[in-house]
């Protein structure tokens, strides 16, 4: 890419195009080609590398130090809400306080689970295995016979489900064959 954007620089410059004819020979707009023409000037070729997109400052965001606080205090008082430890920092003399939503975020954050059943390669969640052309063997539980209420039942039951989802893959649910 940079030596396309050197390319662009060299004709206008050196072949005396005009920035809109090598814009439109290029395939960008003339800002960007007078973009790269002052950026050429300014740095050189180190000029025309590409750059990162990532924003160089995000103001809104909390400082780790509050956040380590946040998470602190809630860890200390777990019953203490967004509301509440954004009143305690203010309190405490915590500087800049955060807002309500700022601090659920931050425990959002801290309190994220870790995700299971994920490849730890790739990240994408491991695929089931079962073959699907296979017939399925594991059926729904059968109801209570006749006179007989699911109240008097309720061991039977438990059981009936526990050999029920015993017989299902755990990640996906899938009956298993055989």
């Amino acid at each position: 890419m940079a030596e396309q954007k050197y390319q662009a620089i060299l004709a206008v410059i050196s072949d005396g195009l005009s920035v809109s004819q090598v814009a439109s020979k290029v395939g960008v707009s003339r800002q960007t080609v007078h973009a790269w023409l002052a950026r050429y000037e300014a740095e050189g070729l180190e000029g025309l590398a590409d750059r990162s997109h990532r924003p160089v400052s995000c103001p809104h965001q909390i400082p780790a130090v509050v956040e380590a606080a946040v998470v602190e205090l809630r860890r200390s008082r777990p019953y203490w809400g967004p509301r509440r430890l954004v009143f305690e920092l203010g309190r405490r003399g915590v500087e800049p306080v955060p807002s309500e939503s700022a601090v659920y975020r931050a425990l959002v954050r801290a309190t994220k689970p870790q995700v299971t059943g994920h490849s730890p390669d790739t990240g994408l969640r491991a695929r089931c295995r079962h073959d699907d052309s296979a017939p399925a063997t594991a059926g729904a539980p059968r109801r209570p016979p006749p006179g007989r209420s699911i109240r008097s039942c309720r061991t039977a039951r438990a059981r009936s489900m526990a050999r029920h989802w015993a017989r299902r893959c755990r990640s996906c649910r899938h009956p298993r064959t055989g």
